[in-house]
């Protein structure tokens, strides 16, 4: 028996690593911003930086504050599961 899944699009973003490569020069960020929406997704944000580990923290701890909000002690599961939803709600659109 086979089951459709319903598509979902997703919020993806690219970061580049180089320390040479500009908005003119990135192909390969290019490429995958294009065919991520070829696929039907968005593009979240692109964003190139340095071969640095702490410029790299950077941008992707700023990714993750935004996709990971804390969830609420308060209320028990049923209020941290609406809260959860309400996010993927947000994140999706």
């Amino acid at each position: 028996m086979s089951e459709e899944r319903q598509f979902i699009p997703l919020k993806i973003a690219v970061l580049t690593v180089s320390d040479t490569r500009t908005e003119e020069t990135d192909k390969s960020g290019l490429k995958l911003k294009t065919l991520l929406e070829e696929a039907g997704h968005r593009l979240a944000d692109k964003v190139i930086v340095p071969d640095d580990i702490y410029r790299i923290r950077e941008v992707v701890s700023k990714w993750i504050l935004i996709t990971h909000k804390p969830q609420p002690f308060s209320g028990g599961d049923k209020a941290s599961a609406e809260y959860a939803k309400q996010q993927r709600a947000t994140v999706q659109s």
